[in-house]
């Protein structure tokens, strides 16, 4: 999908948002997770999210993601779902 520059800046925002509510949720309860694929890439070489990517990638052990799900409807902030 093509984005405006401001489309993208706005959802670049979003995402943002999501990732610290997971990383908030993720570090109340001691839930390891890691970055992947272009995230990760956009944080090592650009410092940020990738000008170009459209979402976050964001990985956890199977026994650490069962227990986020379980946790995270619960946790999450007003504005986030599972």
């Amino acid at each position: 999908m093509q984005y405006t520059d401001s489309e993208l800046t706005h959802l670049h925002q979003t995402l943002y948002e999501i990732l610290a509510e997971v990383v908030r949720v993720c570090d109340k309860h001691n839930i390891h997770y890691f970055i992947t694929g272009g995230t990760a890439i956009g944080a090592y070489f650009w410092k940020k999210i990738l000008p170009w990517d459209d979402d976050i990638d964001i990985g956890m052990f199977r026994s650490d993601y069962e227990k986020f799900i379980k946790i995270a409807p619960k946790e999450l902030g007003k504005d986030f779902f599972l």
